[in-house]
Parts: C-alpha cells; sequence; structure tokens
C-alpha cells in the first residue's frame, strides 16, 4: 500500500512528494512519432497525447462531411454550394492539423485535458 502523505507533530498531513508534480506528462511523444502518426493516422496521435476519443471525433467528422457534403469534382465548373462544401471540409481538415499540432506542443510540458482544444 502505497501512501502519499504522512502526518506531522500537530496532525496535518504533509506531502512525501513535494517535488512530484501530477500535472506533467511523464511520457511525453517526440517529434518523430507525432510527425508519422500526422502523417498516418492522426486519431492515434491524440492517443499518444491521451485525448483519444477527441481524435476519433475529428475523423469521424471529417468522414462525415467527406459524404454529406457536395464535394465538387471539377472546381471550374462547381456551382456555389459545392465551392462553400469544399471550403468547409477543408477548414475542418485545416483546423483538425492545427489542433493536433498545438495538443502536440501542449503534450511536452504539461498533462493534457481529455477535451482540451487548441492548448496553449
Amino acid at each position: 500500500m502505497k501512501v502519499d502523505f504522512d502526518i506531522d507533530e500537530e496532525g496535518r498531513a504533509i506531502d512525501i512528494y513535494p517535488d512530484f508534480d501530477a500535472d506533467v506528462q511523464t511520457k511525453t511523444v517526440k517529434v518523430g512519432e507525432g510527425f508519422l502518426w500526422f502523417l498516418c493516422c492522426f486519431p492515434i496521435g491524440f492517443m499518444r497525447f491521451g485525448q483519444s476519443v477527441k481524435g476519433w471525433c475529428w475523423l469521424s467528422l471529417m468522414i462525415f462531411l467527406a459524404i454529406v457534403l457536395p464535394l465538387p469534382s471539377d472546381f471550374d465548373n462547381a456551382d456555389n454550394a459545392e465551392t462553400l462544401a469544399s471550403f468547409v471540409y477543408w477548414g475542418v481538415i485545416i483546423t483538425t492539423w492545427v489542433d493536433y499540432w498545438m495538443c502536440f506542443s501542449a503534450q511536452n510540458r504539461r498533462r493534457l485535458n481529455d477535451w482540451e482544444f487548441f492548448p496553449k
């Protein structure tokens, strides 16, 4: 049984491990691994950051939009709805990439929350 505190002379609990910070990520993703998961399957990268549900939700949103939105096959003859749909789709893709990179940068300094978007 592990005890994280002790009792002082006055009956107060004191921390045995004062240098331990529970908010610090113990296993961080290195640049090469983060870039590899970014290129191959970014939800696994989010899983490595401790945000697995968020990563799979991003991918599900992209797949849903690809099925629902009328993406143009020929940009020269695309109507306004198809052009707007492609802007929305690419906006979601770029937003996901930015979120991935910001999460990658933040996870080197601290532990991320499950649903933390665009951490500083």
